[in-house]
């Protein structure tokens, strides 16, 4: 029972670790804002709430990519990339301070659907951002290759560098699917030390019983040996013993035998 607690324990902690590697940054931001007059915006040095404007990159919470709110730019039209600020990050498990108008976030955002890396853009869905010409291009066919999921047409997911859908680049929530894997696998092996542990004990035990039963066995034949010597050591008389266990039978006979006479003896006359 006590293995079992442990390996459960060793599972549970393995995930804490898991999610300890995860990195978090610190943004002056809420959702919603301190303000209800103002948004998170996105810009190239930070993420902070601000009054809303017509043309800026707005987070609608701290778990998906910041949208655009300007105009929504066409195939061939020029496009905006979003800007990628460069934030302080930290792991969970570090002390780090932070207030009422503060957030800690997962860095980078894990949006699967729209990532937020270098090629996120005002283009509309079915067109990206091309580096090259900084114009709206088509989007990447089933098949073709990519850098990223925001380049995929039919909302397929870049993976391995190809739009074939499967697993997202950015995990969708939570923690990264390596982490998560990561801790599985310390928790497998938490199992299998437990498992290996309880059967050492068991040996160990089965070992310390047969060696109590050896000595037990032990211990019963030499007194077995000890009270055969005493009975033949009782049993054992000399010479002279017998000439004096005889000579005292001879006396008890010859007592009796006198005894005998006296009362065999006739009464007296008396006429």
């Amino acid at each position: 029972m006590l293995l079992c607690v442990l390996a459960l324990l060793s599972f549970f902690s393995s995930f804490a670790a898991a999610d300890s590697m995860v990195n978090l940054a610190t943004v002056d931001c809420t959702w919603p804002c301190s303000s209800k007059e103002q948004v998170c915006q996105v810009t190239s040095t930070s993420i902070q709430c601000a009054p809303p404007s017509n043309s800026q990159w707005v987070m609608l919470s701290e778990s998906t990519s910041p949208v655009f709110t300007g105009d929504t730019a066409t195939l061939n039209q020029p496009c905006i990339f979003a800007p990628q600020p460069k934030l302080n990050t930290f792991t969970s498990n570090t002390t780090y301070s932070k207030t009422s108008n503060t957030t800690n976030i997962i860095w980078q955002v894990p949006d699967g659907i729209h990532p937020f890396d270098a090629f996120l853009s005002n283009c509309d869905s079915s067109t990206y951002c091309s580096m090259d010409t900084s114009q709206c291009v088509n989007r990447i066919a089933r098949g073709g290759n990519c850098e990223s999921t925001n380049q995929c047409a039919d909302s397929v997911q870049c993976v391995s560098y190809r739009c074939n859908g499967g697993e997202s680049t950015w995990p969708s929530q939570g923690i990264p699917t390596s982490h998560i894997l990561a801790g599985t696998l310390s928790a497998v092996f938490a199992v299998i030390a437990a498992l290996i542990a309880l059967i050492i004990l068991r040996r160990r035990q089965k070992l310390h019983q047969k060696a109590a039963s050896s000595q037990k066995g032990i211990v019963q034949d030499t007194l077995a040996s000890f009270e055969q010597c005493f009975e033949s050591d009782s049993q054992h008389t000399t010479p002279s013993m017998q000439q004096r266990n005889l000579q005292m039978r001879l006396q008890q006979e010859h007592s009796v035998g006198d005894k005998g006479d006296m009362s065999s003896s006739p009464p007296p006359y008396s006429p």
